[in-house]
C-alpha cells in the first residue's frame, strides 16, 4: 500500500515537473520574439508620433491663419459700417436741405435765410 502511494506521488511529482520544465523553455522564446516585435514597434512608433506631432502644429498654424483672417475681415467690416453710416448721415442732412428749400450746397445760404427770417420776425414784431 505504502508502495503504490509512493509510485502515485512520484508520478504527480514527475509530472509536474515535466509541465513546469516546458513552460521555461518556451517563455525565452516568446519573450525573444515579443521584444524583438517591440523593438520593431518602438521605431514605427516614434516616427507615428513625430507625424502626429507635425500635424498637430500644421492644424494649430492653420487655425491661428484663419483667426487672424477672421479678426481681419471684422475690422474691414466695422470700418466699411462705420463708412456707411456716416455716409447716409450726409445723406440724410442732404435730403433735409433739400425739403427745406434752398442750395443744399451751400450753409451760407442757410445760415443768411436763418438770420434773414429772425430779422423778419424782428421787424414784424
Amino acid at each position: 500500500m505504502l508502495e503504490g502511494y509512493a509510485f502515485r506521488l512520484l508520478c504527480c511529482l514527475t509530472a509536474v515537473m515535466l509541465v513546469a520544465g516546458c513552460g521555461q523553455e518556451q517563455q525565452p522564446a516568446n519573450q525573444k520574439t515579443q521584444s524583438s516585435n517591440q523593438q520593431n514597434v518602438k521605431p514605427i512608433d516614434t516616427e507615428l508620433r513625430q507625424q502626429m506631432k507635425m500635424y498637430q502644429e500644421i492644424k494649430q498654424q492653420e487655425y491661428k491663419q484663419n483667426e487672424q483672417l477672421r479678426q481681419n475681415e471684422k475690422k474691414q467690416l466695422k470700418k466699411l459700417q462705420k463708412q456707411q453710416e456716416e455716409m447716409l448721415k450726409r445723406e440724410l442732412e442732404f435730403q433735409e436741405k433739400v425739403r427745406k428749400g434752398g442750395n443744399p450746397w451751400s450753409d451760407e445760404n442757410k445760415e443768411e435765410k436763418s438770420s434773414g427770417k429772425q430779422q423778419n420776425q424782428v421787424q414784424q414784431k
